[in-house]
C-alpha cells in the first residue's frame, strides 16, 4: 500500500492504552525507513520523510543548476567573473577590461544560459580566454583554453621578436634555456637590447652552462670536457679562472681519472 511517497512495510502494534496505539513502518521513495503515525498517514498529513519538501523548494529557486550556493559550476564562475570585469567599476580588474572599453555581448550579459549555449561545457583545468586580447567577450572571440595558454594571452606579457619570429618573453626564455627572471630584468629593467640580454642571461647562468665554441659548435664547457675526456673542474679553472684560450685550457686540464 502506498501513501504519497511512503510504501507500507508493516503495522507496529503498541500496548493497549498507549497513544497512538498503531504506528506504520514505511519506506520513503528515497530509501529512508521510518515509523509513521497511522492517523497522519491515512489523512495525508505525512507524505514523505521530508525529501519532497526539500526538492520542491530547491526546484522553485533553481534556474539552470549552475549557480549552486555551495559550489557554482566552472562555467558560471567564468561568466560571472567576465561580467564583473566589464560592468562593475568596483571590481579589481575593471580598469584593464571595462575601463578600456571591453564589453560583454548583451545577450551574454543578460542571460547565463545564452553564454553557456554558445560556449558549451568547460573542460577540467581550462579557463575562459579571448582570442583577440583587445576584443569583447562575445561569440567568436572566446574559447576554453588550458590555464597555461590563457596566461600567455595577457596584456601584461612582454612580446619580442627574435630571429624573425614573435615570442612571449617567457616562451623565448624556456626555448633558449635561460632563467626567465634574469632575462626579464636585463631586458625590461636594465635596458639591454634583446640580443645582449640573452647573451648576459646565458653567461650568468649556472657555472655548468658556460657557453663556448668548439670545432664550430656552440657547446657548454661541461660538454667540451665530456667530449675531450678532460676533468671538468680542471678545465673550468684554466679557462675561467686563469683566462686561457679554450685550446690552451684543454691542453693544460687533467684527463678524467688523472691525479
Amino acid at each position: 500500500m502506498v501513501f504519497g511517497r511512503w510504501t507500507v512495510l508493516e503495522v507496529i502494534e503498541r500496548p493497549k492504552g498507549s497513544k497512538p496505539r498503531r504506528w506504520i513502518r514505511c519506506q520513503c521513495a528515497c530509501g529512508t525507513e521510518r515509523n509513521v503515525n497511522e492517523w497522519n498517514l491515512k489523512r495525508g498529513l505525512s507524505k514523505s520523510c521530508g525529501c519532497a519538501a526539500r526538492e520542491f523548494h530547491r526546484n522553485r529557486l533553481l534556474k539552470h543548476g549552475h549557480s549552486s550556493y555551495r559550489k557554482p559550476s566552472r562555467e558560471y564562475r567564468a561568466w560571472l567573473a567576465a561580467k564583473k570585469r566589464c560592468t562593475d567599476p568596483t571590481w579589481h580588474g575593471f580598469p584593464r577590461y571595462g575601463g578600456r572599453g571591453i564589453r560583454m555581448a548583451p545577450e551574454w550579459e543578460r542571460d547565463f544560459l545564452a553564454f553557456y549555449r554558445d560556449m558549451g561545457p568547460c573542460p577540467p583545468g581550462y579557463t575562459l580566454d579571448r582570442i583577440n586580447n583587445d576584443g569583447n567577450y562575445e561569440p567568436g572571440n572566446c574559447r576554453w583554453v588550458p590555464q597555461t595558454t590563457q596566461a600567455r594571452n595577457h596584456s601584461r606579457n612582454v612580446v619580442v621578436t627574435y630571429n624573425g619570429k614573435e615570442y612571449v618573453l617567457k616562451d623565448l626564455a624556456e626555448e633558449l634555456g635561460v632563467p626567465y627572471k634574469r632575462l626579464h630584468r636585463l631586458y625590461r629593467t636594465e635596458g639591454y637590447s634583446l640580443e645582449d640580454a640573452i647573451k648576459a642571461a646565458m653567461s650568468s647562468h649556472r657555472r655548468t652552462d658556460v657557453l663556448v665554441t668548439f670545432n664550430g659548435e656552440t657547446l657548454t664547457l661541461k660538454d667540451v670536457a665530456r667530449r675531450t675526456g678532460k676533468d671538468y673542474p680542471s678545465l673550468h679553472y684554466f679557462y675561467r679562472r686563469r683566462g686561457m684560450s679554450l685550446d690552451e685550457a684543454i691542453a693544460r686540464a687533467r684527463s678524467v681519472g688523472q691525479r
